[in-house]
């Protein structure tokens, strides 16, 4: 009998410590999240929830280095032998606002743009808006003398990945198909601490082996996970960081008030670097569509990669329409002839035909500099 009560006091005392040990490993793989990866995710996706519409304006310092433009990839063969642009490191102010309701998106600045033609920076206002079906690009006169539109055939806001618009959108749409941190779910904790002065970071990381890239998050868990920092890099070397300041709101937690980012190129050289500081924002707001959307003014060339077609907006709305044998033709002959007979408004023979190379010439030039730089820059 002893023995029957003794085996059954061992058995069940076995029991109790088994169930002790599930117990506490049940809490621990609770308690592990909180200050992990799980707990970022959470806090990621209910700030999102909480922020449907949101206005923000800033401004931003924008420097680029000396020879920036010259030593791209592709300058080569169409800038003069030897050229230098810029000839000097150039810095300068850069207003610019961000509105978003769900999937609509509308992001503007009136920046500047280096022209070969004057040796300096001129300037390039621009507006890019998604209204929820049509996305489209408008620029004012600025870099090219006339009004410039287009009609893109994406089901998005083409900045929706932007640079100057990820430190925003990554704090109130980081789950989001398009705007979003793509495969935010596949991060990993990464095996390096993330430490900067005082402060001790979650640090995520996703490593695509096939392309080389990297990408690495530092979220800060007493800002509830706010990333403060966002780094991406190729084949190991650096490319682009930033790093977000926020500022304490009452009713929406941690609010974006600065930030900087930082472009490197592939011999490790700081190529670009932009500092901005959010001046207004207002968070829910009610936006009306009219927001999202543009409207040609008369005089606009638009190139409608949707409908495969270019015009000239008109008065009442009315297009000219840019036929293949008008191609080449100067913005002038354009608007003041009809569709198909503008390379035969001139005469001068021979002047012409040269005045048409040298325009078609400055047109690519300048496009291929203005493509340049809105990718790399604006």
């Amino acid at each position: 009998m002893v023995s029957h009560s003794r085996s059954l006091y061992t058995s069940s005392a076995y029991l109790l410590v088994a169930c002790t040990g599930i117990l506490l490993c049940h809490d621990r793989s609770l308690a592990e999240p909180q200050n992990g990866i799980g707990a970022a995710l959470k806090a990621w996706r209910t700030q999102e929830s909480l922020v449907q519409s949101a206005t923000f304006s800033w401004t931003e310092s924008q420097t680029h280095s000396r020879g920036e433009v010259s030593n791209s990839h592709g300058a080569a063969g169409r800038l003069p032998p030897g050229a230098i642009i810029p000839p000097a490191d150039v810095t300068y102010s850069v207003p610019k606002t961000l509105a978003f309701d769900h999937d609509k998106l509308r992001y503007t600045y009136e920046g500047k743009h280096w022209s070969p033609h004057t040796n300096g920076l001129v300037s390039d206002p621009y507006v890019s808006v998604f209204d929820g079906a049509i996305s489209k690009i408008f620029q004012p006169p600025g870099a090219m003398p006339h009004p410039t539109g287009y009609v893109r055939p994406e089901k998005r806001n083409v900045d929706s990945q932007n640079l100057h618009t990820r430190p925003l959108l990554m704090r109130y749409r980081p789950f989001h198909p398009v705007m979003g941190i793509s495969k935010l779910t596949e991060f990993t904790l990464s095996a390096q601490p993330a430490m900067r002065g005082e402060g001790t970071y979650v640090a995520l990381e996703h490593n695509d082996v096939a392309t080389g890239t990297g990408r690495m998050i530092w979220a800060d868990p007493e800002k509830g996970f706010a990333i403060v920092h966002y780094a991406t890099s190729r084949r190991g070397q650096a490319a682009v960081t930033t790093d977000i300041e926020y500022a304490r709101n009452p009713s929406h937690e941690w609010v974006p008030s600065s930030w900087t980012i930082v472009q490197i190129d592939h011999a490790g050289m700081i190529t670009q670097s932009f500092s901005a500081k959010v001046s207004t924002y207002d968070i829910n707001p009610v936006i009306p569509v009219t927001a999202f959307q543009v409207v040609f003014p008369p005089g606009t060339r638009v190139s409608d990669m949707k409908d495969n077609v270019e015009y000239i907006v008109k008065d009442n709305d009315t297009k000219r329409l840019i036929p293949p044998e008008d191609i080449g033709a100067t913005y002038d002959q354009l608007l003041n002839s009809a569709p198909g007979a503008a390379r035969h408004t001139t005469t001068h023979g021979s002047r012409t035909l040269w005045w048409v190379i040298g325009s078609i010439s400055a047109f690519l030039a300048i496009s291929a500099s203005w493509i340049w730089w809105r990718r790399h820059g604006a």
